[in-house]
């Protein structure tokens, strides 16, 4: 004799026949918690795929960050050893000739304070004056 004896879903709550409850779900939860689990299992495997292209992308910003690092640093010292050598000529340009220095240093604010008339024009005076016009 088949023992048939009505067990209650532990989902939704529906009596069922002890032959028709799985895990303690009826057929239709069971397989809708089948599915679910699958569903699931497929998301976790797209989050986990997106999570090592993160990875990945992190790793080669850090690398690209790294070798950009390494240029700022070059370019820091091209531009340090350029600054040494336009002091070293200006050193040598005060101690040769003090007036051309003079020049250069006004022509410098000159640039600086371009479009304000008044300054502007009374900087080209001065370095006309020194350069004997």
């Amino acid at each position: 004799m088949i023992d048939n004896r009505i067990v209650q879903c532990k989902c939704c709550n529906r009596l069922s026949s002890e032959c028709f409850i799985k895990d303690g779900l009826c057929i239709t939860c069971y397989e809708y918690n089948k599915q679910l689990k699958q569903q699931l299992a497929e998301k976790q495997k797209t989050i986990d795929e997106i999570n090592k292209e993160f990875v990945q992308a992190i790793h080669d910003w850090k690398t690209l960050c790294a070798e950009k690092d390494k240029e700022i640093e070059d370019w820091k010292q091209k531009t340090q050893t350029f600054l040494n050598r336009v002091n070293e000529q200006n050193y040598e340009i005060a101690n040769n000739n003090p007036k051309q220095l003079a020049i250069q240093e006004l022509e410098k604010v000159k640039n600086f304070v371009d479009g304000r008339t008044y300054c502007a024009d009374y900087i080209k005076k001065r370095i006309k004056e020194l350069e004997g016009e």
